[in-house]
């Protein structure tokens, strides 16, 4: 399974299950770890959600543009 990535270019490959939840764990560790970095971390938690695993997909699923 994989999804547009929004700009007409390659499909975004979701992560394996572990990987994904892996890598939130670090992001929330990172964040409350410096909260100064908050806008670094939203952006990665917004690519994160693009690349959620099988049946995750559509939970997470972020219908917002990364562009503003």
């Amino acid at each position: 399974m994989s999804s547009s990535n929004g700009s007409g270019g390659e499909a975004i490959v979701p992560l394996a299950p572990d990987l994904w939840f892996g890598r939130l764990r670090t992001l929330a560790k990172r964040l409350k770890d410096d909260e100064a970095r908050l806008e670094e971390a939203l952006r990665h938690a917004y690519h994160l959600t693009q690349m959620a695993p099988g049946p995750f997909n559509e939970i997470v699923e972020c219908k917002t543009a990364e562009e503003v």
